[in-house]
């Protein structure tokens, strides 16, 4: 008989089926996890996407039992005599463990034929069969819908506004800053504090090089270093609206923000929820690659099995809040646009966007994915061309190849492209903004 251990919830009854909301994936994999002794019993543990660590042992040649259960990474790693790992192309897997007479060596092992299984992004367990449930997240975790229904949605929206496309403008300046003329040197009027995007405090590099670029330019700027990168939009936007006024006051010039990824999100939302008190001490705002509209990759993560493992990642390793990647779907985004509307009247806004398609970068399997997924959609690796933009805002699209990183990272060959790319994507947002 075959012995089903699991020593952090001994009295569970476990079920060899799933719930009806589980469908059976296409792939079988039948594989054989050979032993070093020619004995029994035969002992397999391995860990389900629940944290669950359970341990199978095979005590006759006759014995066969299968099991149901969650998987997270969508892979399950057996441990044995030998060890192993078996790739899955579902968020759940049912495993019929059996004796295997002969092998490697003449030796034996345990016999582990694996079904994928798709069902509900986290499990839980009604007598045994794994049903949808609750889990410990949010409630609003249900809302979240397919990126597939809201991608472009911004874009579409400027359209109606009939919003300024400055992409001309933007390579023209460009062109003239690689050629040596660096007219943002005149603007020493202003501050410059650079808003950083998700965990990109974590970074020890990040945005060094253009903070020192633009230091040598004669500018007042700054990294806002100390902020929480991996808090909620609402928190982050009181903190860079009170640092702005901090700024101003201790130097009497505006501010200008900006923000790279969310710390675009952020430096809008600061700007959106707290015009009154900024009006006439922040400049204006310059995104650079910031999901305004949204960023699949959110919608994805919060509304797939790897929400467990993705929330562990988040909060423990790189110590943020879930509330970060919840602000970053397209429901929160177009929600927070809705609510606090940006005050294009009083403050002068520009939007810079980029795509990847390039083998070496970091972003590539990211980009390619989120190509085959959305039907060719460019993407930088992380965010979406059509969703790093407002309605009204004068939007820029830089047409080389530059993924997620590159606004903040050197990239290989020229090692000053993000700072020249970061310096026109300011210019250009300048000359709205004229010196008092």
């Amino acid at each position: 008989m075959v012995k089903h251990e699991v020593a952090s919830d001994p009295d569970r009854e476990w079920s060899a089926e799933f719930g009806e909301d589980w469908i059976v994936g296409e792939e079988t994999f039948d594989t054989c996890r050979f032993a070093s002794t020619g004995e029994l019993p035969l002992v397999l543990t391995f860990e389900d996407g629940d944290d669950l660590v359970h341990k199978v042992t095979i005590e006759a040649e006759d014995d066969e039992y299968t099991i149901a259960f969650p998987v997270d990474s969508y892979e399950i790693k057996w441990r044995g005599d030998e060890e192993d790992r078996t790739k899955i192309k579902g968020n759940g897997a049912q495993v019929t463990f059996s004796y295997e007479a002969s092998g490697w060596l003449n030796s034996h092992g345990i016999r582990v034929k694996t079904v994928s299984m798709k069902g509900p992004a986290k499990s839980m367990y009604d007598d045994g069969v794994m049903v949808k449930g609750e889990d410990d997240s949010d409630d609003e975790d249900d809302d979240i819908g397919a990126a597939t229904d809201h991608v472009g949605w911004i874009s579409r929206a400027r359209e109606d506004a009939g919003s300024l496309d400055a992409t001309d403008e933007f390579h023209e300046l460009l062109k003239e800053i690689r050629g040596g003329t660096h007219n943002l040197s005149e603007r020493t009027d202003l501050v410059y504090l650079v808003v950083p995007g998700l965990f990109c405090n974590t970074y020890p590099l990040y945005m060094k090089g253009v903070i020192k670029h633009l230091k040598g330019l004669g500018l007042d700027a700054s990294l806002m270093s100390d902020l929480n990168t991996g808090a909620s939009v609402e928190d982050n936007a009181a903190a860079i609206a009170e640092k702005a006024i901090s700024l101003n006051e201790q130097t009497g010039k505006r501010v200008l923000l900006v923000g790279h990824s969310k710390g675009g999100c952020d430096s809008v939302a600061a700007v959106s929820r707290n015009a009154e008190q900024l009006r006439g001490k922040v400049a204006g705002v310059c995104c650079l690659q910031a999901p305004l509209g949204g960023a699949p990759i959110a919608n994805d993560i919060l509304g797939s099995c790897l929400k467990g493992f993705t929330r562990r990642v988040i909060e423990h390793v790189l110590r943020g809040d879930m509330d970060a990647f919840h602000d970053l779907t397209y429901e929160r985004r177009q929600a927070e646009l809705e609510e606090f509307p940006f005050p294009h009247d009083d403050f002068p806004i520009v939007t810079m966007s980029t795509a990847t398609n390039r083998y070496l970068s970091s972003m590539q399997p990211l980009a390619m994915f989120f190509r085959r997924k959305y039907d060719g959609l460019e993407t930088d690796g992380m965010v979406a061309s059509v969703d790093a933009d407002l309605p009204g805002s004068k939007r820029a699209r830089f047409n080389e190849d530059f993924d997620h990183g590159g606004c903040a990272f050197p990239e290989p060959g020229d090692s000053a492209c993000a700072q020249y790319v970061d310096e026109a994507a300011i210019l250009l947002a300048l000359r709205d903004i004229p010196p008092e």
